[in-house]
């Protein structure tokens, strides 16, 4: 039925929340051109009544914040809002999920709506929340009345990182990890265990395994972690994807390493691992650059390709800062002769795009000047004595 879609966790088939049906309803027609529209649901016959009732009644909206409250609590407590954990009950007071359990409080497991219940359901869940924000080191001992945020915790609200990741990032990393290691790391972040991994992909993440270059587990290829680690490894090796639902995947995953990788340059880093905060850094480059960081420069330009940098280098220009400071004219000759096969409006098109693209990179000269003070001979003398 249309109104099912595949859940990779479970690894059955599930209803479409009733909120996504009336959102994909809404797009139908076109804004601006058609006056009406119309949208075809496909049901089993038992559900049928259910969606008649929720499509044309309205619908309560439910509060979800209950199930992300950690992340809402551990930001408040590094901005100051919540300072007891008094101050944290009385917060909750002031969300839309309390207004929701005084009129449906079955829905969020709470006995009944006398004032006792509610005060017992809200402190129990600000108890559970403070306990796993103290197991996950984002905030100091959650047994004193007092709430005082850790490095951690500030990390992770400050890139709006959940406090599994921030946990992994700080307990799992070492000292001595390389790059493929911290990629694994970045791929099992806990934001991305609602990438959708749909029916059959499985099967498509296989294929794409053997295209990268760094192994994963083929026993979980329908793990979104495992989907994660392939899309990163395809985007660094330019490779093809499988499929257009691929390409919005991809998008996804890079919209979020950003800030999930500078979260794990800071842990490193406050944990005194230099070497390892600085191969995330090369991560993050890999990430912006759609390379590996064993790629030669030269193929950050548009159209270059292996075989192009293999003549350059032939000719002396063996990088990109060689590139940028060469004579104009003799590279201008060198890239016509690499695409002389090209049509002549096509080879002005590149050459153009090349250039332009050599033009907005920075060129930075730094000079470095040590200033040493050697010490006198008599103290040399008296340091021998």
């Amino acid at each position: 039925p249309i109104s099912e879609f595949y859940d990779a966790k479970t690894k059955t088939y599930v209803d479409y929340p009733i909120t996504d049906v009336l959102q994909m309803m809404g797009r139908a027609g076109r804004p601006q051109f058609d006056k009406e529209a119309k949208a075809v649901v496909l049901v089993h016959e038992p559900k049928k009544a259910f969606y008649k009732k929720f499509l044309y009644d309205p619908f309560p909206v439910e509060s979800s914040l209950h199930t992300q409250l950690h992340e809402h609590l551990n930001a408040e407590i590094v901005s100051g809002t919540i300072a007891k954990r008094q101050d944290a009950v009385d917060y909750l007071t002031w969300t839309y999920l309390f207004r929701r359990i005084l009129n449906n409080p079955s829905y969020y497991g709470v006995e009944s709506m006398s004032h006792e219940h509610i005060t017992i359901f809200l402190s129990r869940l600000v108890e559970q929340v403070l306990r796993d924000l103290q197991a996950t080191g984002c905030i100091e001992d959650a047994t004193t009345d007092e709430l005082t945020p850790t490095t951690i915790g500030r990390i992770a609200s400050y890139y709006y990182l959940t406090h599994q990741t921030a946990y992994m990032f700080d307990k799992d990393i070492g000292e001595e990890d390389d790059i493929p290691k911290l990629l694994k790391f970045l791929s099992d972040a806990e934001e991305y265990t609602e990438l959708p991994v749909r029916h059959n992909e499985d099967k498509l993440n296989g294929e794409l395994a053997r295209e990268v270059p760094w192994p994963v587990d083929s026993r979980n290829l329908d793990d979104p972690h495992v989907k994660a680690h392939l899309l990163f490894q395809a985007h660094f090796s330019r490779a093809r994807l499988p499929i257009s639902d691929y390409l919005t995947d991809t998008k996804s995953v890079l919209d979020n390493a950003i800030r999930i990788v500078q979260a794990m340059v800071d842990i490193t880093a406050n944990n005194g691992f230099l070497t390892t905060a600085l191969k995330a850094m090369s991560i993050l480059q890999m990430i912006m650059q759609g390379r590996w960081y064993t790629d030669n420069s030269l193929l950050q330009l548009p159209h270059l390709k292996p075989s192009h940098v293999d003549y350059l280098s032939a000719k002396g220009v063996n990088n990109l800062p060689q590139f940028l400071y060469h004579k104009r004219h003799e590279l201008h000759k060198w890239v016509e002769e690499m695409f002389c096969a090209l049509e002549i409006d096509e080879l002005t098109e590149v050459v153009k795009e090349i250039f332009e693209a050599a033009a907005k990179f920075p060129k930075v000269d730094v000079r470095l000047t040590a200033d040493v003070e050697w010490p006198e001979e008599d103290e040399d003398e008296e340091a021998e004595e």
